[in-house]
């Protein structure tokens, strides 16, 4: 299993163009999770379901979010997983 030491790493290429990877473990970039926000996605049960962001050692869930958030104009919730109540 590879380990996620950064979470974002910024490329920069000739001709002012920048490439920021989000997710490292699953090489995605801003870009890409841009465009899946602008498809409809909102959450990030979404994202990794369509990018595979966050699947691996989850440091990129909250920059993901950041980027929900500034294309939407939500608030940043952390999904929580249902809670099971014994009776």
């Amino acid at each position: 299993m590879r380990a996620c030491l950064l979470l974002l790493i910024i490329i920069r290429i000739p001709f002012g163009l920048t490439i920021m990877y989000v997710c490292i473990c699953n090489p995605v970039t801003d870009s890409q999770v841009r465009a899946c926000v602008s498809s409809g996605a909102c959450t990030l049960t979404e994202l990794q379901a369509q990018l595979g962001v966050a699947l691996q050692c989850g440091q990129c869930a909250s920059a993901a979010l950041e980027i929900v958030c500034e294309m939407t104009g939500a608030i940043a919730v952390r999904e929580q997983p249902p809670v099971s109540i014994a009776a």
